[in-house]
């Protein structure tokens, strides 16, 4: 895919959502202004921390690592390539803090780690290290999420928010690739920060049932150094089994292609993941 096509298609897909989230919200607005306030019980609200099990259904991860001398490598499917998971489950951490009714930070941390063990059919070169066919190869590749972000809520009331959100995110990577054949190892780490802008919904259907929603993405190029996009939605249902306690669960596709050229690492990765996180939440 080229450049100007990949452009087309994210702006196609923020075009989209942006519209979606129109048609959706819209009416939840019309209902919640003719909608009498009523005397239900009120939450707590300032802080809240999820801990959730994300359950991955489907990944889809390419990496190229280019050598010291500029030589270009091979790109990796991780999963067809090496035979690492595309389904596992792993720890995700989520949460705001509100500094008032307008203002909120939100944050998320998840790690996901993957191995795979697979006989080479092919000959790849990664880095400075070329892998030849039939040479057994046990990989790893061990991705960190983490995400600040500043959410101004332009329209907040007893059932409906309306969030616009501007932060960033950190994405990094590590990859080992353990011949098994010959003894040699190659490895590789790459940290790609994003900055992301988006929106969130919280919509209260019924005094304990909250549906949300969310879009955050972002095109970057920086002096031929890096070059990304980066797309995270997800869309959600919670009940609050408690005052301070609720339970829920997230659909989420996370989408990542980046081009990144620096002292430690050039080269790219291509991530894609798709799940569906089941969650408590703590709120003070």
């Amino acid at each position: 895919m080229t450049k100007r096509q990949n452009n087309k298609n994210v702006m196609k897909l923020i075009s989209g959502c942006l519209l979606m989230y129109g048609f959706f919200t819209m009416p939840m607005l019309h209902a919640a202004e003719n909608t009498e306030s009523s005397p239900d019980e009120s939450y707590p609200d300032k802080f809240k921390i999820s801990l959730g099990s994300y359950f991955i259904q489907d990944t889809n991860t390419e990496v190229s690592v280019n050598s010291s001398v500029g030589n270009i490598g091979t790109i990796i499917d991780m999963e067809r390539d090496l035979g690492t998971d595309d389904r596992l489950s792993v720890p995700r951490l989520d949460g705001y803090y509100r500094f008032n009714d307008k203002h909120r930070l939100d944050f998320a941390w998840a790690n996901v780690k993957r191995e795979g063990t697979r006989t080479i059919a092919l000959q790849i070169d990664i880095g400075d290290e070329t892998f030849v066919a039939n040479d057994v190869i046990a990989s790893k590749v061990d991705t960190t999420f983490l995400k600040l972000a500043y959410a101004y809520s332009f329209y907040k009331s007893s059932k409906v928010e309306l969030s616009l959100i501007a932060g960033l995110n950190l994405l990094d990577y590590s990859l080992v690739m353990d011949n098994k054949t010959s003894g040699r190892v190659e490895t590789a780490d790459v940290t790609v920060p994003l900055p992301v802008f988006g929106m969130s919904m919280d919509y209260t259907i019924a005094p304990r049932w909250l549906a949300h929603f969310k879009f955050e993405t972002f095109y970057l190029e920086y002096d031929d150094k890096i070059r990304g996009s980066l797309i995270d939605a997800g869309l959600g249902l919670e009940y609050r089994v408690l005052k301070n306690m609720g339970l829920g669960i997230d659909f989420s596709r996370f989408a990542l292609d980046a081009k990144v050229e620096s002292s430690s690492y050039t080269g790219g990765v291509t991530d894609l993941y798709r799940g569906i996180n089941l969650y408590v939440s703590a709120y003070f």
